[in-house]
């Protein structure tokens, strides 16, 4: 609640007071701004209201007081006073009333020493959708979508280069599935027949077209940290995203920044991350016998407790500890405050120590960027379960288990 009062000046001292106020005493300028920017002489007091009452020859009673928010406040001998909806005048009378059952010839003064405010509502933040469009078009990267919009009229918007291929323009939808639509129709024909709404969340990609003089068969090898690894052919040369999809995708902790192409005696390195983001000149067409590696990221650690995706997470170096929970999904019933870091030191004993994400995310406390073998535990906020409860559920190396849980793994 807000209670709006300002010092006594004396500019204010011939201000007329309310009925029922001791002649001298001045009107708060919070209560003349309360209705227009002028006290009603009869305001009607309400909660929140504060009120100065002041019985003459007798100070212990005499207080300022705020009406709670019944309308009511306490005060010496009369106990609880009900005086919402009164006017100071009608005030004044209760008391005078009220206190001749213990003095003699009350004389007592009531005036409003500020008038309740109420705080502004609360302002409400829309967030505008947005999805993701890639490849060969003019406008690529996340762009807002105000409101939902037929495939036609988004492709046309994004302006696809002469190089795109319109034949095969990929969706990838919010919950995980994927579809292939041609639009070259539209532009020939006015129309097509799988014309979608995109509604915001979905990724668009639009490839470049593959220019060969005559098909060929060509056949590449995958392995590494993929759905399928093994030998996948395909008709002219495909992109290395192509690959990846039919090799039934990258696994989770694939590092997409690095992959190894290697060509015949040549080998290099490339960025498909890089291209997912934007950047149609890291893409790279695959050629008949490349041998395609997906390695995973570098460091490995141990997540578990209250978090939906529990296990072993791979993860680039120096990655911070508050980044793989948020990937790691926190629960609503984590206590995100005392969240424990265990590590096994260079001498085989183990480290444990107690982290605040929460003073991490508001910058009070510096993140802590993690190394291999680390394990992170997200406890509970009430029913608290042993650590050994979470540990059950997953499959943990030896030495946390001897350490956390005593006789587990002997």
């Amino acid at each position: 609640m807000l209670c709006v009062g300002f010092p006594a000046h004396p500019s204010w001292a011939q201000t007329p007071a309310n009925d029922g106020e001791a002649p001298a005493k001045a009107v708060s300028p919070a209560a003349s701004l309360a209705i227009g920017g002028i006290l009603d002489r009869n305001h009607h007091l309400g909660p929140g209201d504060l009120v100065e009452i002041v019985v003459d020859g007798y100070p212990q009673f005499s207080k300022v007081v705020k009406l709670f928010a019944d309308g009511s406040f306490d005060y010496p001998i009369l106990e609880n006073v009900q005086a919402v909806g009164l006017t100071t005048k009608e005030l004044r009378d209760k008391l005078t009333e009220g206190f001749r059952k213990e003095l003699r010839r009350p004389v007592v003064y009531v005036s409003i020493a500020g008038v309740y405010v109420p705080p502004p509502p609360p302002t409400v933040t829309v967030r505008t959708p947005t999805f993701v469009a890639l490849g060969a078009i003019g406008r690529k990267g996340t762009l807002e979508l105000p409101q939902p919009k037929p495939l036609r009229q988004v492709i046309e918007e994004l302006a696809p280069t002469d190089r795109a291929d319109l034949t095969s323009i990929r969706i990838r939808n919010p919950d995980g599935s994927a579809r292939v639509i041609d639009v070259s129709g539209f532009r020939t024909q006015g129309t097509f027949k799988d014309d979608i709404l995109i509604k915001g969340g979905e990724e668009i990609i639009v490839v470049e077209k593959v220019e060969v003089q005559r098909p060929e068969m060509v056949k590449v090898q995958v392995l590494g940290h993929v759905a399928k690894t093994g030998y996948l052919s395909f008709e002219g040369n495909p992109p290395l995203l192509e690959v990846l999809d039919k090799a039934g995708g990258p696994k989770i902790g694939a590092s997409l920044e690095r992959i190894k192409v290697m060509s015949g005696n040549a080998e290099k390195l490339v960025d498909i991350g890089k291209y997912m983001s934007g950047d149609v000149t890291a893409n790279y067409f695959c050629k008949n016998g490349d041998v395609i590696l997906v390695s995973e990221k570098p460091l490995k650690v141990l997540v578990f407790g209250e978090v939906t995706r529990p296990g072993e997470v791979a993860i680039d170096e120096g990655k911070s500890l508050s980044r793989v929970l948020l990937e790691a999904g926190v629960s609503q019933a984590a206590d995100r405050s005392k969240v424990e870091l265990i590590r096994e030191g260079k001498d085989g004993k183990v480290e444990r120590k107690t982290i605040s994400v929460t003073a991490i995310e508001r910058q009070k406390k510096d993140d802590v960027p993690l190394m291999r073998g680390d394990v992170l535990f997200v406890p509970p906020k009430k029913n608290r379960k042993g650590i050994g409860y979470y540990l059950s559920a997953i499959a943990s190396p030896i030495w946390l288990m001897r350490t956390i849980v005593p006789g587990a793994g002997l």
